[in-house]
């Protein structure tokens, strides 16, 4: 299937629990009309691994991985939308998290806190901060 390489986040507060992952094809061909709806997940969450208040998204273009920043875990899903893992990110403060991207060298995730950068593999493990 067409690999998405853009997400977009929802989140729609405290009072409202629904939180969703809507990722998009960002090929030129896509783009130069409208970018392509791939597919979408999330919404109301019933499981210790759904989204539940979602603050960033990054994709592995060459995987499709789709990696989510949700609330004070990282959420790591196929191309499929299926759970693969959740971890916490590193530093002191899981939720000082402010953006993450994937790595096009390594592949890995790269977490952006007000203060620190982390580069960490598609398990969790701390490659450099």
């Amino acid at each position: 299937g067409p690999r998405a390489g853009a997400g977009y986040k929802q989140d729609r507060g405290q009072d409202d629990p629904r939180a969703a992952v809507v990722l998009l094809d960002p090929t030129p061909a896509a783009a130069a009309f409208a970018p392509a709806f791939v597919r979408s997940w999330g919404v109301l969450p019933t499981q210790p691994t759904d989204l539940s208040v979602v603050k960033e998204v990054a994709v592995d273009p060459s995987s499709g991985t789709v990696f989510v920043y949700d609330y004070d875990t990282i959420r790591v899903y196929g191309s499929d939308g299926g759970h693969l893992r959740s971890w916490t990110p590193p530093g002191t403060n899981p939720l000082a998290v402010r953006a993450i991207a994937v790595s096009p060298s390594s592949g890995n995730l790269v977490l952006a806190t007000a203060c620190d950068l982390y580069e960490v593999d598609p398990l969790g493990a701390t490659v450099w901060s």
